[in-house]
């Protein structure tokens, strides 16, 4: 039997209900808003994501909340583009080498300004995957440099 004041369900669970059956009040209040068409959708899929918007994205103002945010999700997707790039050369026989050689230290903030530069700076195509345009801005700023047998 519970206490005054005490529940004989866990926190978690009380917690769970709670914000259950606040999403539901608050979805069953507006039945207006849950059937408006979605028009002019922002991507949310890393397929969908441009050059052009990662670099709107990179290169926002880290003075607000949704700044910071959003050069956390740059940062995070160019490092994220990054290791998938080392981890599938790892894959490679030893001949093929190495497309990319970053620096140990380089922090995922580094990866992100160098895709910034190179995104502003040059001739690209900011209308190609993002992804793609990553690669190329990696592979221009950290060659590997050839050894001479």
């Amino acid at each position: 039997m519970a206490l005054r004041g005490e529940s004989r369900y866990p926190k978690a669970v009380v917690r769970w209900l709670t914000y259950l059956f606040l999403f539901t009040v608050l979805s069953s209040s507006a039945p207006g808003f849950a059937q408006e068409p979605v028009t002019d959708a922002a991507p949310y899929f890393p397929q969908q994501l441009t050059a052009k918007d990662l670099l709107f994205t990179c290169a926002a103002s880290s003075l607000t909340d949704l700044g910071r945010e959003r050069r956390n999700y740059c940062a995070g997707f160019v490092s994220g583009v990054e290791e998938t790039m080392r981890l599938r050369e790892q894959q490679l026989s030893p001949d093929e080498g190495s497309s990319i050689c970053v620096p140990s230290g380089t922090t995922a903030r580094n990866l992100a300004d160098v895709f910034v530069r190179y995104a502003s700076q040059s001739e690209a195509d900011l209308t190609q995957p993002a992804a793609a345009l990553v690669i190329t801005a990696l592979q221009e700023a950290f060659p590997c440099r050839q050894q001479d047998p």
